[in-house]
Order: C-alpha cells, then structure tokens, then sequence
C-alpha cells in the first residue's frame, strides 16, 4: 500500500525476531448469537467468530514490539479498526472484499491478526510511543476503502474535539453523539466502533477528570422504540475471547443519558456505559461515558 517515512514506524514492518508462532483467526461470517433478550422489540447482532486481540503476543513481545517494557498496550483504537476493517471484507464481501490487509493468507480465509494491526499503524503513521488520535485513526479507515475501491464519503466520525481539519473520505461532526446517532448507525448495515472515556468526579472541584480512554467494535443492539436506553453488543479488543465456534465473541453494555440526580453530565460525553455481561467496562471509582462513535458504510 502507501509507503511511511516516520522513523519511529519502521519497527513495526517485521517481528522477526519474536519466537511466538503467528496466530492465525478463519475468517467467518456466521458468528455465535445472543440468545434472544426478552422484552426487546428490536434486536440485532452481526458478530462473527474472529476478532483481533490488542494483546496478540506477537504485539507484545519481539524487537519491534510496539509495546515496550510495560507489558500494556494502548492499541485498542488499531486493533479496533483493524478489526472493523476485517469484518467489512467478510460482512459484505460483495463491494468490501478488496479491502488490503496485511497477513491475509492466499486464499483471504484467513488472517494474522498481529501482521494486519501492525500494518495498519504503518500505514496510517501511527506512532505507538505517542497519544493515538482516534481522528486520524478514521482518516485512516478512509483511505483503506478507497485502497479497496470504496469511494467517496464512507466515514463519519461524531467526537467533541475542537479539530478544524478536513479529511478526503470522512465527515467529522465536532458533538456529542447522541442515543439517536448510535441506534441509527446499528440499525444500518454499517460497521459501527465506539470511543469511550473513563472519568472520576473531583467533587471539591466540581469538575469531571479523565483517567483513561478505550474503543469497541459494535456487533448488536437490542432496543425498545420510545425508550431512552439502548444494549449494544461489543467486540471488546482487550477481551481474550475462546475461538471454539461455540463462545459468543462479544460482550454486552447498556447506554444511557446520564441521570440529572448524579454529578454534573459530561457537556461533550453525556452517555454513560454501563456493563451487562462479559468483561467490564466500568471500573471502581470512575464513570465510563460516550467519547465518540465512528460509522463505516460499507455497501455500494
């Protein structure tokens, strides 16, 4: 694809000298369902049987590591649209089947998940030692359709962030999303992630503080017309999911505008996420809230 000529990125080209074997995810398009929740009207889930672990240990260990010594990565936002990216070729095969990923095998049945977020962050000019713009990230995303014969505006991204620049491919709205926005992008056929922000309340300060970010692949919702909440089903990238075939690849969060009786709302986050089951998104001490929504349209 297109070359990088940031130095900080050529490390991430090879890991040749990583002695874990590549793991390889089949790529599928029927995935293990929910079973169905009651008392919804509406329900939907498009999760598939693969996803791509942040955590790869071919992302975690080797000389050109992205990870360095800590041992955590701060890669959910590749791992995330690499994800979406992988899910576009095998959801809608038919116009997104030309989507270029690197670590795909001949036969395009079958990906290492590892190879295709590290090419990923070398083709988008990720730098792993610097804050990860989730901006960029869907600029990104962009160009990869349009590698893969996706033209035109296929990208909207809705994340309050000041930024004034314009991307060829991509609409970025400067808001909050809203209950609205999410429930018509799952209702779609789009591919769907949501930024979220861990924040604490400084109650002497009065003034919420950020403690931590993260982004999710959306696969599902479930949802009754005229409520004021909505259950998504989330493709978690730090969640080590079993590839049996038989475990459901997703988890389950509820969101919500937050409750006037609770410290002030977040002006540009004012959805909070809590957990329904799977791995937690929330934890002790902080609020996890609606930073952003990316919606990908992937049908001709």
């Amino acid at each position: 694809m297109w070359t990088s000529s940031v130095p900080a990125l050529l490390a991430l080209t090879l890991l040749s000298s990583a002695p874990i074997r590549a793991e390889e995810v089949a790529l599928s398009k029927a995935g293990t369902f929910a079973t169905p929740l009651l008392g919804y009207k509406e329900e939907s889930n498009r999760s598939t049987p693969f996803y791509l672990w942040q955590n790869d240990p071919l992302l975690m260990t080797g000389s050109g590591s992205p990870v360095g010594s800590t041992g955590v990565t701060g890669l959910c936002i590749p791992a995330t649209l690499t994800n979406l990216l992988a899910r576009a070729r095998v959801l809608a095969a038919d116009s997104a089947g030309g989507i270029p990923l690197d670590g795909l095998s001949s036969d395009g049945k079958k990906l290492e998940g590892s190879k295709a977020i590290l090419g990923f962050m070398r083709d988008c000019e990720i730098d792993p030692s610097a804050p990860i713009d989730p901006l960029a990230g869907a600029e990104c995303v962009s160009r990869f359709l349009n590698a893969g014969g996706l033209t035109g505006e296929r990208v909207n991204l809705i994340r309050r962030l000041g930024a004034r620049t314009r991307f060829p491919g991509l609409r970025y709205e400067d808001r909050a999303p809203t209950l609205s926005d999410i429930l018509n992008a799952v209702r779609s056929e789009d591919e769907v992630a949501l930024t979220l922000a861990f924040m604490t309340w400084d109650p002497n300060l009065r003034v919420w503080k950020k403690s931590g970010s993260h982004m999710v692949n959306v696969t599902g919702y479930a949802y009754n017309p005229g409520d004021h909440r909505i259950l998504l089903h989330i493709s978690n990238p730090t969640r080590r999911y079993r590839l049996d075939g038989a475990t459901p690849v997703f988890d389950t969060i509820q969101i919500t505008p937050q409750d006037p009786a609770t410290p002030e709302p977040l002006p540009y986050a004012p959805l909070r996420v809590t957990t329904v089951s799977g791995r937690l998104i929330e934890f002790e001490g902080k609020t996890t809230f609606v930073g952003g929504l990316i919606r990908v349209r992937i049908s001709p």
